[in-house]
């Protein structure tokens, strides 16, 4: 009975230590946003205004939320503006006020590994998520089109989503690995 108990925590320490070195953090872009106005119209894809800090905005228009977006070690600005723009308009936003940015510290790395520890400084970009009356959102949209940001967001998410979901599957085939010689040896006695 000592034995198994023996074997079953080596498992548990091997699962948590390896799954722990695979996956990774502090290596893509994060997004928050907090609601304040819930917005029951169509969401339609039309592109999302951004006004800048010190912008005058002489329309009227409903304040949805607060929107903010950190970049990853290396996210250029246009990326981040994609995201931004792409957290306001699922949120039913035609536009973003007040944008202004900053630099925030971060870490990126992977878990129970200390010198994979990388610090860098990640551009920040937050802003008023809102929503202009149809009329004078027309009369601001000049006739561009630009909705690219939802397909670019959307496929960026896809493919940290894949890699998540491979670095998962590497720790599971580790662990599987490790498990089956512990197995072995113990069998081999």
């Amino acid at each position: 009975m000592l034995k198994h108990l023996f074997y079953f925590l080596i498992f548990a320490f091997q699962f948590v230590f390896l799954s722990s070195c695979f996956v990774t953090f502090g290596d893509n872009i994060q997004k928050s946003y907090t609601l304040i106005k819930v917005d029951t119209t169509q969401l339609f894809k039309k592109p999302v205004l951004l006004y800048f800090d010190n912008e005058e905005i002489n329309y009227q228009y409903i304040k949805l939320g607060y929107v903010e977006v950190k970049g990853a070690e290396n996210s250029n600005n246009q990326e981040l503006l994609e995201h931004l723009k792409y957290e306001a308009w699922r949120n039913g936003a035609n536009a973003i006020i007040n944008i202004n940015d900053n630099f925030s510290s971060r870490q990126s790395g992977t878990y129970l590994n200390k010198e994979s520890k990388i610090n860098y400084d990640s551009h920040i970009f937050k802003g008023v998520a809102i929503k202009l009356n149809e009329v004078d959102y027309n009369k601001n949209i000049d006739n561009l089109n630009d909705t690219l940001f939802i397909s670019k967001t959307l496929n960026y998410q896809h493919h940290i989503e894949k890699r998540t979901g491979n670095q998962f599957k590497a720790s599971l085939i580790a662990v599987a690995l490790l498990t089956g010689l512990i197995i072995y040896l113990a069998v081999k006695k």
